[in-house]
């Protein structure tokens, strides 16, 4: 089984419940992670992107394979869900970064927007094959938040800009209080989806589609004849 990564956990002087990332990811540098499950991982109280993993600049790379991504951890502490960062509740990439996932599992995470995943900057891209998506929330309320960013968008994955590929990837049970059951997509942006599934299909699965931009191929929405 994958060996597990428990960020550290501390009740500050406030007596807030707080925890870091565990890994950051800057202009230049290289991650490559394998066979691990990151659990713990927490930057909401900093109002931060990329709950576990933050990639952020030019050139900046990120390798993930058959790791497991299990959002924050919930302690006697919490007596509710708590949202793991502001975007990205598990990871948030941008600033031309590149990020492959092949064979991950990001289940349980939350964030006010990208419940899993947060996707910004022109060329920024992302790639996942054969990945699982199940159980993340968008917990933001609607509107936006101080720096005009959007709440409570896309459970699973949030996409402000860049390149997002989805080969092969499930989505259950993932939610967003706004728009965007599994992905909220801004425009412009690229979004491929290559023999995809989609296990809940209903209004806000996507949010919005912009279909000149947007490649769908091979793509099934279960319960579901065409697009949401």
């Amino acid at each position: 089984p994958p060996r597990e990564i428990q960020a550290s956990i501390f009740v500050d002087e406030d007596g807030d419940l707080a925890t870091e990332r565990h890994f950051d990811v800057r202009s230049g540098g290289e991650l490559h992670l394998s066979f691990l499950k990151l659990t713990g991982g927490n930057v909401a109280s900093n109002n931060l992107r990329g709950g576990s993993i933050l990639v952020d600049g030019a050139a900046a790379i990120l390798t993930v394979a058959h790791s497991i991504f299990g959002g924050c951890v919930e302690t006697t502490l919490i007596a509710v869900h708590m949202p793991c960062a502001r975007f990205g509740g598990s990871v948030s990439i941008s600033g031309s970064a590149r990020a492959v996932f092949l064979e991950s599992t990001f289940v349980g995470s939350s964030a006010l927007s990208g419940g899993a995943l947060h996707v910004n900057g022109a060329n920024t891209s992302v790639e996942i094959v054969r990945g699982n998506f199940s159980s993340n929330r968008a917990l933001g309320r609607s509107g936006t938040d101080n720096d005009g960013d959007g709440l409570g968008l896309g459970g699973a994955i949030f996409v402000e800009g860049g390149r997002l590929t989805l080969n092969m990837t499930f989505f259950y049970a993932n939610s967003a209080s706004v728009a965007g059951m599994h992905i909220y997509q801004e425009q412009p942006t690229a979004l491929d989806k290559q023999t995809s599934t989609f296990a809940v299909c209903a209004p806000g699965t996507f949010a919005p589609l912009p279909t000149k931009v947007m490649s769908v191929d091979v793509v099934t929405f279960m319960g579901c004849p065409q697009l949401c």
